[in-house]
């Protein structure tokens, strides 16, 4: 389900405004040292020629680019979907395993917004507007706009623009690094204003070098493309498009080329080099989950749940058995809540009772939607069925173990809906779909310590931290005090959470 996070518009335009117009430039262009050090190994040697890195470490970045990230969770609107998230994360590994450069782990938010815009900040955090996916004809446009962006990070291009503006570089990047802290801790527009300043500095001296950057990440963000088995003609048709669009229509929602300059010359190189390389792979069938994801935010997109309704029937109708209309038409019936139309319309694919191998793919799909509209309606018992039934073929499956905690949660098995809800979070320990179930879980059971703990967990995600110390500190008091373990657990957090306040503190200033 996709679902908006903090829409206070004066907040979110500021923050987009900070994403498209510094981020897109800056940030993006910001991997720093955070590749540079392999942190598995103990012996690894420091970079000493790296000047990012006598600036902040490698640690210091990856904490404030997840302190960025929490800032983005409470500013922006941000889908929490998990088969859309879900997705993106797999193309994104994909990705990153076929890149040479190496990485920080990447954190990955969704945002809802139209606008067509990728954005990367120091510490590995991606950031993808929905409007993306309704823009790219193909799941390889949509990789190649990834692999552009972590190409940025990879060569580490800000790093190498720093030793190109020596006069400037010092101010410039402390600058950057003391705006983005300032933002993490504070609701104001303050630290957006800061960072925007900061980047006018050096504006003009950054875009000639970075359009420099942008045909090296053409050119590496390529070669990830075609490892990872896309056709690295994607590319230059998605950027080409864009471009000419652009030109055409002058609207404020391509974000994208207002941080990315884009030149015919750039494209004709970019197209060259694809050319040579789409010489050797074997051309991929169009995907179907990409065409399923896009189905599922055009539904969402429409104007009113009405019209989407209106939209998919009348593309169905053209081709009946479309099976991306049809699962459009049953995500549109369920934002309509009409929830028994959307659960026939995917029973009456002729592949849904008794799917092929070649159908998994699709079957998988629409027993989700199934599912969804089961749970949306309350019929708890039959959805439990599907899950079953489903785990027998997709055991490992992550939206499938979220559906199956939400409808333990609607039978009021809150046991085994609080143990695949903390397995999950051992994975994805901020994710807030997660923890909003944990909540629930936790509220209706009437436990208050672990409400507390829980409260405590959404607030640091969401970058309230003095809130979720507030929160701890409520918790502390209710632990029994023979419980020596879960006392210096709580402890530990509130420690936890000071420091981090402090370092903010201190790059902020």
């Amino acid at each position: 389900m996709i679902q908006n996070q903090h829409t206070k518009r004066s907040r979110r335009l500021n923050l987009t405004t900070l994403c498209c117009c510094v981020l897109g430039s800056i940030g993006l262009l910001s991997s720093s040292a955070s590749h540079a050090l392999d942190y598995s190994n103990d012996d690894a040697l420091p970079l000493l020629g790296d000047p990012v890195s006598a600036i902040v470490s490698p640690e210091d970045e990856i904490v404030l680019g997840r302190a960025y990230q929490r800032a983005l969770r409470n500013q922006m609107p941000i889908i929490l979907d998990p088969t859309l998230n879900n997705y993106l994360r797999d193309l994104i590994r994909r990705i990153v395993a076929a890149s040479n450069g190496e990485l920080p782990p990447i954190h990955l938010s969704l945002i809802n917004s139209s606008a067509i815009n990728a954005f990367a900040v120091p510490g590995g955090i991606l950031g993808v507007n929905a409007g993306l996916f309704l823009y790219s004809t193909t799941e390889a446009e949509l990789a190649a706009v990834f692999a552009h962006e972590l190409a940025h990070l990879s060569q580490r291009h800000y790093a190498r623009g720093i030793e190109h503006r020596e006069k400037t570089k010092w101010a410039t990047y402390t600058g950057i690094l003391a705006s983005l802290a300032l933002l993490a801790t504070s609701d104001s527009s303050t630290g957006i204003a800061s960072i925007l300043a900061t980047q006018a500095v050096t504006l003009d001296a950054h875009l000639q070098f970075s359009r420099q950057n942008e045909r090296e990440a053409d050119r590496v963000g390529m070669e990830s493309l075609y490892t990872a088995g896309f056709d690295p003609r994607a590319m230059p048709a998605f950027f080409g498009r864009l471009l000419q669009s652009k030109q055409f229509s002058g609207t404020e929602d391509y974000e994208f080329l207002n941080t990315h300059p884009v030149t015919k010359s750039r494209i004709s190189d970019s197209q060259a080099r694809a050319d040579q390389l789409s010489q050797q792979i074997t051309p991929m069938r169009l995907s179907e989950v990409f065409q399923f994801m896009q189905a599922r935010i055009g539904a969402a997109y429409a104007s009113t749940p009405q019209e989407a309704v209106a939209q998919y029937t009348t593309k169905l109708k053209s081709k009946p058995n479309n099976p991306i209309y049809r699962y459009g038409l049953a995500r549109a019936y369920i934002r309509n809540q009409e929830f028994d139309d959307a659960i026939a319309i995917v029973r009456e694919a002729d592949f849904y009772t008794n799917p092929k191998s070649e159908e998994l793919t699709q079957y998988l799909e629409f027993a989700l939607v199934e599912i969804e509209a089961l749970i949306e309606k309350q019929d708890f018992s039959t959805a439990e069925k599907r899950i079953t039934a489903l785990f027998e073929v997709f055991p490992n499956h992550i939206p499938l173990q979220y559906y199956q905690a939400k409808t333990a949660l609607g039978l009021g098995h809150y046991s085994q809906a609080t143990m695949v809800l903390n397995r999950l979070l051992d994975k994805d320990d901020e994710n807030l779909l997660y923890l909003e179930q944990l909540l629930i879980s936790y509220r209706d059971q009437y436990d208050q310590l672990n409400t507390l703990v829980t409260q405590a967990r959404i607030s640091f995600a969401r970058g309230a931290y003095g809130k979720a110390s507030e929160h701890y500190r409520q918790a502390l008091r209710l632990t029994d005090s023979s419980n020596l373990p879960l006392q210096a657990k709580l402890q530990q957090k509130l420690r936890e959470i000071a420091l981090l306040q402090q370092k903010l503190k201190e790059f902020s200033q």
